[in-house]
């Protein structure tokens, strides 16, 4: 059966995300282990967006938050590609602060633990 989307397809840097993305986003998120979405003690994106999209329960929220951010990294700097990778053009220097994280472009902890599943 289709899902069906309505704030997901809001429009983010000019354009909706098309179904096929937020299937695939959603399919991955269903995958995810849960280890990945639970509180720690670092500055983390769930840290970053908690006046936005907080404050924050345990599970499907926390969840919730990760896609939306996922979702709004790939309208912004992918245009909904998977494929797309850091700009090149950039003309200021890469930091560990500035980089794009793209929406799929992930730490190695993360694909790490994605890896088992």
């Amino acid at each position: 059966m289709p899902r069906t989307y309505s704030a997901c397809l809001a429009r983010v840097s000019g354009s909706k995300p098309p179904t096929t993305f937020l299937d695939e986003l959603v399919d991955w998120a269903l995958r995810a282990p849960d280890e990945l979405f639970l509180p720690n003690a670092v500055m983390d994106v769930y840290s970053a967006v908690v006046r936005q999209l907080g404050p924050y329960g345990i599970g499907a929220h926390r969840k919730a938050v990760m896609l939306e951010v996922l979702r709004c990294l790939a309208g912004l700097e992918t245009m909904w590609d998977w494929n797309h990778g850091v700009d090149g053009g950039k003309p200021q220097a890469k930091t560990s602060h500035n980089e794009e994280a793209g929406a799929f472009q992930r730490s190695r902890p993360i694909r790490w633990a994605t890896a088992r599943t």
